[in-house]
This record gives structure tokens, C-alpha cells and sequence, in this order.
């Protein structure tokens, strides 16, 4: 991606696709195919409904792994395309964040909360994911990491 006219070069956003399923190594792939298929079979001798319904909270619940999810940041904002959960915030909303080895999680509150995981977002990196780019641009419009 190339800067825009008028714009330094780096501010342009930052995009990449986030898919576990391709980035993580086939045999954590292998294990946890694994550990569905055998919840699905154990939960369908016990009844044939909550083995449908198993392998159907499985991949609820898995979905951000088997599917891939798109981000965005920029100087506004960021942005988050995954399935049919779209998410496009500004700056202002995130008071901390904090940075990890596989992602940057974005905190909506200034202190650790149990409601983390539900108000705030995490930025997951992919294998090509510039990481020392988004970090700095998260630090940048973030309070203190």
C-alpha cells in the first residue's frame, strides 16, 4: 500500500487477515478437529440432538479459528470485518491496551475489567501481519499499555 498524496509514508492504514486455521501449525489444526469430532460422538450416543447441538456451539464458538477475519486500523479508527459481525470504532472509545506475542487486545476500560473480553477487541496478527507498525499506531491513539 502506497501513502495518498499529502500523507506521510506508513500512515496510510494498516490491513491484514487474521485466519488461524492457515497461520497455526497443522498439528494444533490435527488436535482440536480432534477434540470436536469426539464431543460431537460422545454427545450423540448420549442423544442425536446434543450432538447437533454441540457441533453447532463448537463452531460458534471456534468461528474467529475457522474463519478468517479482517482489520483495519488508521488514524481514525479500527475496523473489524468477521463474518457477519462487523465492528468499526474510533479511537476514543479504547483507554489501554495491551500488547501480546499473537495480538494487541484494546481495553474500553482504563483498568483491568471482567468485561474485558466483551467491550474491548483483540487485534489478532497474522504470519504477515507488520506488528511493530500496528503496535505503534495503537500506542500512538491509546493510553497506557
Amino acid at each position: 500500500m502506497s501513502a495518498e498524496p499529502g500523507q506521510q509514508p506508513g500512515a496510510c492504514p494498516i490491513e491484514w487477515v487474521s485466519w488461524p486455521l492457515r497461520d497455526e501449525p497443522r498439528r494444533k489444526t490435527a488436535l482440536l478437529l480432534g477434540f470436536i469430532a469426539l464431543t460431537v460422538f460422545i454427545s450423540s450416543l448420549l442423544a442425536p440432538v446434543c450432538g447437533i447441538l454441540a457441533l453447532l456451539l463448537l463452531f460458534i464458538l471456534l468461528g474467529p479459528y475457522f474463519l478468517p477475519c479482517r482489520f483495519e486500523i488508521s488514524e481514525t479508527g479500527v475496523k473489524k470485518f468477521f463474518f457477519l459481525f462487523n465492528r468499526d470504532r474510533p479511537w476514543s472509545v479504547y483507554k489501554r491496551y495491551v500488547a501480546q506475542k499473537d495480538g494487541v487486545f484494546l481495553g474500553t476500560f482504563a483498568a483491568p475489567s471482567r468485561l474485558d473480553s466483551f467491550r474491548g477487541d483483540f487485534l489478532r496478527f497474522s504470519r504477515t501481519t507488520d506488528r511493530e507498525r500496528v503496535t505503534a499506531l495503537v500506542r500512538k491513539h491509546v493510553g497506557a499499555g
